[in-house]
């Protein structure tokens, strides 16, 4: 009562603790407000409607608000008129980002909009999907920080929205104008004109490829090692002498590349082409860029929140190039590879009768088995992991293994040639007679066993 009498209390700074919001409809209005108002619950973590109190007088006129302690209902326009504010809402839709963004345009005055939440239905896979990825990144052993920088349109000026986060959990999202001049240098996609339009689907095809071309060689490897464990088999059967051929050579290329480029099918669906809404700033002096440009093309994966569409075309092809790319290939090929190694032991003692003979290509054999296990099978595995995180933010160690163990394949793969040559005299004669380098006539391999048998 005593406040009512003194109204209208002139304030630059209000602070009203309350356990229920009407309490504050009844105090709030004693006050003629100037500046910040600073609202904190003293009862239970709830939802309030915060819409009436937004009506009066002393919100609208308000500078900076607080909000802490409960989760606020109510419109988040409410809060747009402000130089800065802070609060708690029970969950962040998409549209929430659109309108703050937009209060960052109409409102010049605004500098600071901060809000935590209880759930968040916008993951940081959504943003890196609708802003590109991140400018900035900074992380400790708890907290990790990203950053976008967004261009708000006809001034010199950014939104640096940051998004704080615990693992893969966001925590907190803060809003904050700066001087586009201030954070030029922060901008990740400054510098070199970034890519066009065409150049950004010719990487995600010729990546689609890759992967394919990728998947191609272990099969062409395990198809090698079946069809040589088949010729020294039936080295004796005139029926199967058209394993030998070139033709078979070239159907199996063209049967592994056909079936393996299905697969690729669940890649491009797995990636998606998007517009970034993070201008590209050029460097002073540069001229203005068209939209292309401007707001780059990016690709990113897709999650399997999208739509169970995307989500089951990234499963299956995670899974699909997992087993029947990695696994079970690395489950087929030493198997065949010892069939192979014991046929040519039983071959070589028929021939020279002697049980002790050490063949160099049981060597190769097993040279390439062990190589091809130890690379494939992890990468198998590591694509099992992937699968069952939601992005590929979450499954970033077996991701950088994978990327390792292709490191490493690549560097064996360019040996590989001078391994073959050096230890197989087949391998060099095939080599020089492709060469057309002229070698000595020898007798075709197996004829003597095959006279013998006959």
């Amino acid at each position: 009562e005593t406040l009512r009498l003194l109204s209208p209390i002139q304030v630059t700074n209000l602070e009203i603790s309350f356990v229920d919001p009407t309490q504050i409809l009844r105090i709030l209005p004693l006050f003629d407000l100037k500046s910040n108002l600073t609202l904190t619950s003293t009862g239970l973590l709830e939802k309030y409607d915060f819409g009436a109190i937004q009506a009066t007088p002393q919100w609208q006129g308000a500078k900076k608000i607080e909000i802490r302690r409960c989760f606020v209902g109510g419109p988040v326009s409410g809060f747009m008129h402000l130089e800065s504010a802070i609060w708690t809402m029970s969950y962040v839709l998409w549209k929430n980002f659109l309108e703050i963004k937009e209060a960052f345009s109409v409102n010049p005055k605004l500098e600071h909009i901060g809000l935590n939440f209880q759930k968040n239905h916008v993951t940081l896979q959504f943003l890196i999907e609708k802003l590109g990825a991140p400018n900035t990144v900074t992380w400790n052993r708890i907290l990790t920080s990203q950053a976008w920088f967004i261009r708000i349109p006809d001034t010199d000026q950014v939104i640096h929205l940051d998004v704080l986060y615990q693992g893969t959990i966001p925590m907190h999202i803060r809003f904050m104008r700066k001087p586009a001049a201030q954070m030029l240098g922060k901008f990740t996609i400054s510098g070199p004109l970034p890519c066009t339009h065409t150049e950004i689907i010719l990487d995600w095809v010729f990546g689609a490829i890759r992967e394919n071309f990728r998947r191609c060689s272990v099969w062409l490897g395990l198809s090698l090692t079946v069809i040589r464990t088949v010729s020294v088999k039936m080295a004796a059967n005139k029926t199967f002498d058209f394993v030998n051929s070139a033709k078979t050579g070239r159907y199996s290329i063209f049967i592994v590349v056909l079936v393996s480029s299905g697969f690729s099918i669940g890649y491009l669906m797995r990636y998606h082409i998007v517009k970034s809404t993070v201008a590209f700033v050029p460097d002073e002096g540069c001229p203005e860029l068209d939209s292309d440009l401007r707001y780059p093309y990016q690709i990113v994966e897709l999650s399997k929140t999208n739509s169970f569409l995307i989500g089951s075309a990234r499963q299956i092809h995670l899974v699909s190039t997992a087993i029947f790319g990695k696994i079970l290939p690395s489950i087929l090929f030493p198997i065949s590879a010892l069939i192979l190694i014991l046929e040519l032991r039983k071959t070589r003692r028929m021939q020279t009768g002697n049980k002790k003979i050490s063949d160099k290509n049981n060597r190769l054999v097993v040279y390439m088995t062990i190589s091809f296990i130890v690379i494939e099978l992890p990468i198998g595995i590591c694509k099992l992991v992937t699968m069952t995180e939601e992005t590929y933010e979450d499954s970033i160690i077996p991701e950088s293994i994978v990327e390792l163990l292709n490191v490493i394949y690549v560097s064996m793969t360019t040996t590989h040639f001078f391994i073959c040559f050096a230890m197989s005299s087949q391998y060099r004669n095939t080599v020089k007679g492709v060469l057309r380098i002229p070698t000595k006539v020898s007798r075709r391999m197996f004829s003597q066993f095959s006279s013998s048998e006959r």
